[in-house]
């Protein structure tokens, strides 16, 4: 009872906000998509949902800190549905099916969906880290430029797979720096 009391306690009082976003569970992964209105972010998780990822909230999602890191939920009123723009509401739940939503994830990292710039500078390589810190937790944090053609929905998988490679401490980008040095280094040696 004095547990599951002071969870709750813990929960109620815990630091909180409100983001404007789309928050899904990829691969297990809980990717918050953020962006200017009509960017894409709900069709994106749309997009998810039928390779058989999972909604948790669409639009507003409410944030909250637990320990070292935080969750993220919707709203009671809006849950499980998302706004389509030239469709309209749809409930998320009742069109895929419940294996498709959950209440409630941890946000593992954020996704910001922008239109693509020419003058923009985008990572390349992968290892310069970029992070955002929401509720005094720094989340890891992907700029994904769009534009026609490119497929948000196969960037966002791997995003996802990507952050799974190193929590399991593999970093492909620092894994190739180490072996392109190596292959410089040995071809120094060659030439000598």
């Amino acid at each position: 009872l004095f547990q599951q009391l002071h969870r709750i306690l813990a929960q109620a009082f815990a630091p909180a906000t409100t983001r404007h976003g789309t928050l899904v569970e990829v691969f297990g992964v809980g990717i918050l998509i953020e962006g200017e209105p009509g960017v894409g972010k709900s069709e994106s998780a749309l997009g998810l949902l039928t390779r058989g990822h999972r909604l948790i909230s669409d639009d507003v999602v409410k944030v909250f800190r637990e320990d070292k890191f935080i969750r993220g939920k919707g709203a009671e009123l809006t849950r499980h549905h998302m706004e389509i723009r030239g469709i309209g509401l749809i409930d998320v739940a009742q069109l895929y099916g419940a294996v498709c939503v959950r209440v409630c994830k941890r946000i593992e990292l954020v996704a910001r969906i922008e239109p693509w710039d020419d003058r923009a500078e985008y990572d390349r390589d992968g290892l310069d880290e970029a992070h955002c810190v929401i509720l005094d937790i720094p989340l890891p944090f992907h700029r994904v430029p769009v534009k026609p053609g490119r497929d948000v929905v196969l960037l966002l998988e791997t995003i996802a797979l990507n952050h799974r490679l190193k929590a399991m401490g593999r970093c492909p980008a620092r894994a190739f720096g180490e072996r392109l040095t190596e292959a410089i280094e040995q071809g120094a040696r060659c030439t000598n």
